[in-house]
């Protein structure tokens, strides 16, 4: 018991929902706390409150698996994509940065700059439906953002808002969704991007989860060449946060910590503001829990990651602020193999207090090892499909999974009463879904089915003298 609570100083939300069950099992059993209290839902939303990463949802709202309230938004405008969430919209443009190169969609909180109501990033901290919201967070005066590669001695940068397209890509497959598992059980709306240079395939997912104030930027490199190559990738920024409110272009940048190449480590830098006036303290960060990045502040228009990541002409020292119009900055360094591939995550915070969140999103991941890291919401030690969990540690469709490593078990749909059968018809359950068949006397799909007249088809077996 000492040890299991001494675990508790330091949560995250990943390590509370491996910790809280085996200490729920024990407080159960010690007769310590009675199992009413365990099982409690204190906000009203279907999910235990050991199992809600988002407790005080308002009643009355839809949530996911994770307890989040379930409002997803997706426009797709061709150049430009917009995703929401009911806290944050983000807009993307076709080279892959964050900033629609055209118009916000009609009823989104785009906060003009230069004359447009272009959208990088605005953000409802204060949860009060957008009667006061934080950013654009860099669209105003120069708006710098975007990310870059370095393959050998070259410098690839994008950037559509600052004309810069050297990585060719689009939007790939379906471009943009709402799915309903993104990070563990918690869903939320998903952009699928491609593009290629010097031999390196550059896919990024850009994810706004549930309820969630931050992006998660899932990252592929996959070297098509016959050789190993030694990469690095960054992602830059210059923070404007309320410029539109307060005036100014200035924040607080500071590296909060730093990564060192460890499991544990995390690099996290940011850039804060405090309230003035009428605009309200706002927070934008940077973070990734891969021991391969690293971060900085210093510059504007950087555009070598390999100098972010050696922290060549930047500020990099954990505990380092500085107050000024200049750039926060990730990097991330990889040796891809020959035909191999290497992924990661990082993350742009916009409230500290999803700083955990965040990190556990961003944390390296081993589908098929038995212990649920990153972004699985499974893991059953194998890679296999059609067992509940599936190739990529996303539980699928018709399962129900628990535990490290996972068992999954088949939802029955028909018993649940969540298929959607005709209250004419009969339900089926299946291994990962359901079937539904017309009772006699109606015809249909089984989800509509429609009453038989006998008597017209004469069908019925009625006497010759009987009506």
């Amino acid at each position: 018991m000492k040890n299991l609570i001494t675990s508790l100083r330091f949560p995250s939300w990943r390590r509370l929902a491996r910790v809280l069950p085996i200490l729920a099992a024990t407080l159960l059993m010690t007769g310590l706390f009675p199992a009413t209290s365990l099982a409690a839902d204190t906000d009203g939303d279907g999910v235990d409150d050991l199992d809600d990463i988002c407790p005080f949802t308002p009643l009355g709202y839809t949530v996911d698996g994770a307890g989040c309230d379930a409002f997803c938004e997706v426009v797709d405008q061709g150049a430009d994509v917009f995703l929401r969430s009911r806290l944050l919209e983000v807009g993307v443009a076709a080279a892959a940065s964050f900033g629609s190169a055209g118009i916000a969609p009609v009823g989104w909180h785009p906060r003009p700059g230069g004359g447009t109501n272009r959208l990088g990033f605005t953000a409802n901290p204060q949860k009060n439906n957008w009667a006061s919201f934080n950013g654009d967070f860099f669209v105003p005066g120069s708006p710098e953002e975007g990310f870059g590669l370095r393959v050998g001695s070259n410098n690839y940068f994008n950037s559509t808002l600052m004309g810069l397209n050297q990585i060719p890509g689009d939007f790939t497959g379906i471009r943009v969704e709402c799915e309903p598992l993104v990070c563990g059980m918690r869903g939320g709306g998903s952009v699928f991007w491609q593009g290629s240079v010097a031999g390196i395939t550059v896919n990024h997912t850009y994810s706004v989860l549930n309820e969630g104030l931050f992006i998660l930027v899932n990252v592929k490199l996959t070297n098509t060449t016959a050789s190993d190559q030694l990469i690095y990738y960054m992602r830059n920024v210059d923070p404007d946060n309320q410029q539109p409110l307060t005036g100014s272009y200035s924040t607080t940048n500071t590296i909060v910590s730093q990564g060192n190449g460890t499991s544990t480590s995390e690099a996290l830098v940011s850039a804060t503001t405090a309230a003035v006036g009428g605009a309200s303290a706002s927070y934008l960060a940077l973070i990734s829990s891969d021991p391969d990045a690293r971060v900085t502040y210093g510059g504007f228009s950087n555009r070598d990651p390999m100098a972010v990541w050696n922290c060549t002409g930047f500020t990099c020292t954990v505990g380092s602020s500085m107050t000024s119009d200049i750039a926060i900055s990730l990097a991330v360094k990889k040796t891809i193999p020959a035909g191999g591939m290497v992924e990661f995550s990082y993350a742009y915070t916009l409230d500290p207090v999803e700083v955990i969140t965040a990190t556990d999103c961003t944390a390296p991941s081993v589908c098929g090892d038995g212990v649920i890291e990153g972004t699985e919401s499974c893991d059953d030690l194998n890679t296999q499909n059609n067992d509940g969990c599936a190739s990529d540690c996303k539980i699928e469709t018709g399962y129900s999974c628990l535990g490290e490593p996972s068992v999954c078990t088949d939802d029955d749909e028909c018993t649940l009463g969540t298929d959607n059968c005709s209250a004419n018809a009969t339900c089926t359950n299946t291994l990962g879904g359901f079937s539904c068949a017309c009772n006699a006397g109606f015809s249909g799909d089984g989800v509509t089915c429609t009453d038989l007249d006998e008597c017209t088809l004469g069908t019925d077996n009625c006497h010759a003298n009987a009506t």
